[in-house]
């Protein structure tokens, strides 16, 4: 057992001691794992002269597994007609987790918008990154964000749209 204060199980909010010590140190190991699973995939090298993007966008918000989705960023210096997207994504789960990364032929949009397709296989938190690359093979900042993907509805094939 764990001694607070002096006292062996000593309650806190009508907590003992020793559970809520359990729980702040899940919460630690929690908190670390979920921080440290963006960085599980490594990007390239982001060049000082190359691209610079902003403005990362998911579309649609609430994705289906198995649909796909659009990362959408805006490319603020450095842009070309023809580009390459790095896209990395972590499932966040601790049961049928996984990773990947892709490099995909990217256009750029006259809105001066870029976008990456990904296909989530499974439902659940996904932390993803992405950047784009240049001809020169320069590659831009790396940006960053999570997305809940929903299953779809039981027995269906999901409706992508």
């Amino acid at each position: 057992m764990m001694t607070v204060r002096g006292r062996r199980n000593e309650t806190r909010s009508g907590v003992p001691a020793s559970m809520a010590a359990v729980a702040g140190l899940a919460a630690m190991i929690m908190a670390a794992g979920l921080t440290a699973c963006g960085s599980l995939v490594r990007m390239e090298t982001s060049a000082a002269d190359g691209p610079r993007i902003s403005g990362l966008e998911v579309v649609p918000a609430r994705p289906l597994a198995g649909c796909p989705v659009s990362i959408r960023v805006h490319l603020d210096v450095g842009a070309e007609e023809v580009m390459r997207a790095g896209v990395a994504w972590v499932r966040l789960s601790r049961r049928f987790s996984g990773s990947g990364y892709n490099v995909l032929p990217v256009q750029l949009a006259p809105s001066g918008d870029v976008v990456a397709p990904f296909v989530p296989q499974r439902s659940g938190a996904y932390s993803y990154r992405v950047q784009i690359g240049d001809q020169q093979g320069r590659w831009s900042n790396v940006l960053s964000g999570r997305v809940a993907v929903e299953a779809p509805p039981a027995g269906e094939t999901p409706g992508c749209s």
